[in-house]
């Protein structure tokens, strides 16, 4: 009997039979299975899984080298060996053994007359932290341990290299990790004259490499705890370009670090699908328009001098031939790891030797007044011949604006004005032209806006506006801002590279140019990535009488020997046309450091821009003196020097009787 819509019993008997068979078959083949895996494949996998592991090593890429136009080396990436310590393969019963052999080793190599005891002690003193390793628990254990001296890592010569590697066949738990080692050649010999210590050469511009931190580990698969790069100037500039790409290279160890034969079968199956070696890419190598010479003459001319900057550029192409900053820094220190002290020292240096005051914006005095003359003309308000009278002072308001000269200079053209840097002239004029208009020529001349080397953070300076000083001057903006402004005072800020481009303007016909310090980033076989050509930002060349009147005007600065606040920086085989800057800065307040700074805090800047040779330039040169004082007295001689080292280098001018000839027409 059955119940209506229920099967029958034998029916489901049937069912529980094939469910039974097909759960047996199952059961069947996955017993079968584990077999396979615990008695044929075990061993293999046991070892694999169990006491081996597949390491992944770093393959550190070459970063890419600076060179100078002529090929000179100014920073390479060099191999170097570091030791290191892994200690969780270090036995305790090994230590007093390794202890003993590394200072056998570094005691051999180093403790001998070409070096100091105090080393040799040194060496011993750190090694003896070893016995402190302890065996850190997790991931950590893992972790190198770098051998480190005064807190740098220890550079292994090449004898020292095949004694720890003779070393590691018996004790484990130490390793030579090859690495680069970034190097400044040119700031390592040391001249005869302790001023011209070649790690004074563009320090500033080439820049230094430093250690990423963990922020930018997690941003960025690239960096890693060992990675170096660029942290100033063109070392951080061209990052991407110098810096190349890491390879890596994976391998089996046994549980004792040991590294095992590849072509082992069961080494081939722990690889499988695993891909075992990417070579690294070799960084690009970057090319300069600097030259390594001209860098020297720089460096030579600002000796003596406690801060301030140096430029040349050629004026037809704007590439930037020299360029430095003072003080500086050595960039091999700054690449390796700096103790506090000497990090302490740095940091509170007055003359703050880590500002790059090339492209750092300053007061610019009588340099600017080439905009003010050139913004009268345009405008219709001076004839260049015109003779203006130049009082020692000018009634404006209820304010007095003095001249330098305080006898005044008379009844003077625009020529002598540039040339005796007449301040009542350019008075005058400031107050016919305004503020504002003042502000848009000065950008038309490159001033107020970053020239685009972007290096260092490169300031745009400051062009004054009515605007600007309603928002930030007490009081809002006064008429007589106008004046101040005219003579490159008030708030008027520009820096020592926009001066240069201006004046080289002034010297090929109008072209306001884009500096550049990279000529080629070159590829490891020779082919060109990118190449810099001229670039022109804007043009006066439409005004070329007006330019053609300034430029007398900067003759006569330095040529005529009566009247020209310029005349130390006439050079005896050629003219040259050029213009000093003496600009006042404002008093400091009473402070705990006035002790200190406040002598050097409140002297002027000194300035002097130039371009030579006058008839055919080829080059614009451009000195400050931060506190420096008189342009005419400090700066000038400066310009003498450098144009004098550059003729004798590069024969600037042609013949010194041709320039004679010319000075005395």
């Amino acid at each position: 009997m059955r119940i209506q819509g229920e099967l029958p019993v034998a029916a489901y008997r049937r069912r529980a039979v094939r469910f039974a068979l097909v759960a047996l078959a199952i059961c069947m083949i996955l017993i079968g299975r584990l077999g396979y895996l615990q008695f044929v494949e075990g061993p293999t996998l046991k070892m694999v899984s169990s006491n081996n592991y597949v390491r992944t090593k770093r393959l550190p890429a070459q970063r890419g080298s600076i060179l100078d136009r002529n090929g000179t080396t100014l920073a390479v990436h060099e191999p170097a060996f570091g030791l290191a310590f892994q200690p969780y393969l270090l036995k305790d019963d090994d230590i007093p053994t390794l202890i003993t052999e590394l200072k056998t080793i570094f005691d051999e190599t180093e403790g001998g007359k070409n070096s100091s005891k105090k080393d040799a002690v040194r060496t011993i003193h750190y090694l003896d932290l070893v016995k402190q390793l302890k065996l850190p628990r997790g991931a950590d254990r893992f972790r190198p341990v770098p051998f480190v001296v005064d807190g740098k890592r220890k550079i292994l010569t090449r004898k020292q290299v095949a004694q720890i590697e003779s070393l590691r066949a018996t004790i484990s738990g130490i390793l030579v990790d090859h690495r680069y080692m970034r190097r400044y050649p040119q700031h390592e010999h040391k001249y005869e004259d302790e001023d011209d210590k070649p790690w004074k050469l563009g320090a500033h511009l080439l820049g230094y490499l430093g250690r990423p931190t963990a922020y930018e580990i997690r941003a960025n698969p690239r960096y890693h705890v060992d990675s170096m790069l660029g942290r100033a100037g063109l070392e951080r500039r061209l990052e991407s370009e110098l810096a190349g790409k890491d390879g890596f290279e994976r391998y089996v160890v046994s549980a004792s670090g040991r590294a095992q034969k590849p072509d082992v079968a069961w080494v081939k199956k722990a690889m499988e699908g695993i891909v075992p070696r990417e070579d690294p890419k070799r960084g690009f190598d970057v090319e300069l328009s600097i030259d390594a010479k001209i860098q020297r003459m720089l460096t030579s001319a600002m000796s003596g001098r406690d801060s301030g900057a140096a430029v040349v550029i050629e004026v037809q192409t704007g590439a930037v031939l020299g360029i430095v900053s003072k003080p500086t820094f050595d960039p091999n220190v700054w690449s390796g790891r700096l103790t506090r002290r000497r990090k302490q020292a740095i940091d509170n240096d007055p003359h703050k030797p880590m500002v790059d005051k090339s492209v750092q914006a300053y007061f610019p005095g009588s340099v600017y007044k080439i905009v003010t003359a050139f913004a009268a003309m345009d405008l219709g308000m001076l004839d260049p011949l015109e003779l203006i009278e130049s009082p020692g002072a000018y009634e404006f308001g209820n304010r007095t604006f003095h001249c330098h000269k305080r006898s005044g200079h008379g009844r003077i053209n625009l020529a002598r004005a540039l040339s005796a840097s007449a301040d009542v002239y350019f008075y005058k004029l400031g107050e016919q032209i305004g503020i504002d208009r003042l502000a848009q020529y000065g950008r038309r001349f490159g001033f107020g806006r970053r020239t685009g080397l972007s290096i260092n953070g490169e300031s745009k300076g400051l062009m004054p506006t009515k605007a600007y000083h309603d928002e930030t001057t007490p009081g809002g903006y006064q008429y007589g801002l106008a004046l101040s402004t005219a003579v490159g005072q008030g708030d008027v800020r520009t820096t020592p590279l926009q001066v240069a481009v201006a004046y080289a303007a002034l010297a090929n016909g109008g072209r306001i140019l884009k500096p550049y310090v990279v000529n080629r980033v070159i590829r490891s076989d020779g082919s060109i990535v990118r190449e810099a050509k001229p670039t022109v930002v804007d043009t006066l060349a439409d005004q070329a009488d007006f330019l053609e009147s300034i430029n007398e005007g900067l003759r006569q600065a330095v040529h005529d020997e009566e009247f020209g606040t310029g005349h130390l920086a006439a050079v005896k085989d050629g003219l040259i046309g050029g213009k000093t800057g003496t600009a006042q800065v404002r008093k400091l307040g009473r402070g705990r450091n006035r002790h200190v700074i406040r002598h050097f805090r409140e002297r002027d800047h000194a300035w002097f821009a130039a371009y030579a040779p006058y008839d055919v330039p080829k080059i614009a040169v451009v000195v400050f003196i931060e506190h420096g004082g008189s342009g005419g007295k400090q700066a000038a001689p400066v310009i003498r020097k450098i144009l004098d080292q550059y003729n004798r280098n590069f024969t600037l001018f042609a013949q010194s009787e041709t320039a004679q000839s010319d000075r005395n027409r």
